[in-house]
């Protein structure tokens, strides 16, 4: 089982992927760690600045992204329409999922570093 600190390593390991966003679930997968504490130390990063936090509300019947919040909604419709069903469906705190996607300026400070980290390697190298 990983700890806690293995998140912080997964997300600095994602900065320089073609990961988009990512959901609680799949770290805690591959961590092998309990939902709840993934998901705490993601919320952390939200306050540290690494992450942003944002919400899906997806369809109860296909499960498509019916629409992405930066805020989780305080009062929800009783409906919502689903352009992939072309229906109406009831909306419940059930179908509105977290998703995690890294800062981009946070993106950019671990670049930065690592291109810091190259240039000190190679003048050491080049003495």
């Amino acid at each position: 089982m990983g700890s806690v600190w293995d998140v912080d390593n997964w997300v600095d390991r994602k900065v320089n992927s073609f990961i988009k966003s990512f959901y609680p679930t799949a770290i805690a997968r591959e961590l092998d760690l309990p939902l709840n504490v993934v998901f705490e130390r993601l919320l952390q990063l939200v306050k540290d600045r690494k992450l942003i936090l944002n919400w899906e509300i997806r369809c109860p019947e296909c499960h498509f992204t019916i629409t992405t919040l930066d805020e989780f909604p305080i009062s929800l419709p009783s409906t919502i329409f689903c352009t992939h069903c072309q229906d109406d469906v009831e909306l419940s705190l059930d179908y509105i999922f977290p998703v995690f996607s890294i800062n981009p300026e946070y993106k950019e400070h671990v670049r930065g570093s690592a291109r810091e980290r190259k240039k000190k390697r190679e003048l050491a190298l080049a003495r």
